[in-house]
């Protein structure tokens, strides 16, 4: 999935950046997504048929998702995460942090990366939860 979201960065980003909607409507001049983000589309919903419609419905979570989206580096190797709250924890898999005990987060919008360290692992379940310092600002994910 992060492949997926990481793919679809650069034209989020480029949208947003020149401050014209996508075709789906979803990116705004501030590149946040538009309240339409969260509305279920139905085949029917676009004129050019269900392809089409399942596209931009793609296109929309991508939106609203990717503020949320973390690349997480460490003397390792890198990986992916989801800020999970306002405090700054961060989800990610246990492989990505591996024995590493702090990090370096860069967030989807390009910004200078922050520190973070590990708050605690589950092996078992391949899940981390590490935090990052100086969260003001981050947009946890909504569940």
């Amino acid at each position: 999935m992060a492949g997926i979201l990481a793919g679809c960065t650069t034209s989020h980003q480029s949208s947003a950046q020149s401050g014209t909607a996508s075709p789906s409507g979803t990116a705004s001049a501030s590149g946040s997504p538009s309240s339409a983000a969260t509305a279920p589309v139905s085949p029917a919903a676009s004129p050019a048929g269900p392809a089409v419609a399942l596209e931009d419905a793609y296109a929309r979570v991508v939106a609203s998702v990717l503020p949320s989206v973390v690349e997480i580096t460490n003397g390792q190797g890198l990986g992916s995460g989801i800020i999970f709250d306002d405090k700054g924890d961060v989800v990610t898999n246990d492989h990505v942090v591996g024995d590493a005990t702090s990090f370096q987060v860069r967030l989807a919008t390009g910004a200078a990366s922050l520190k973070a360290t590990l708050v605690g692992r589950y092996p078992q379940g391949d899940l981390a939860v590490i935090r990052v310092e100086n969260a003001n600002g981050l947009h946890p994910a909504t569940f």
